[in-house]
């Protein structure tokens, strides 16, 4: 039982199954990943701006994600 079990939930077939699923849903993921990725560098990069620019770089990361975004 122990065998059968290893088997079935840890054999080549399961793994290129998840694998595939990874792959499909990278593609569909990679637009909004990028935008979000894109918004969270120009925040790190805006962060510690004198206090009346804090504001422009949450405004910039979010025109990002509304450009770019889902």
């Amino acid at each position: 039982a122990g065998r059968r079990l290893l088997e079935e939930r840890h054999g080549m077939d399961p793994y290129v199954a998840g694998l595939l699923d990874i792959a499909r849903s990278a593609t569909k993921l990679g637009p909004a990943w990028a935008a979000n990725h894109l918004a969270d560098r120009v925040g790190a990069l805006t962060r510690g701006w004198a206090p009346q620019d804090e504001a422009l770089g949450a405004a910039m990361a979010e025109r990002i994600v509304d450009l770019l975004g889902p």
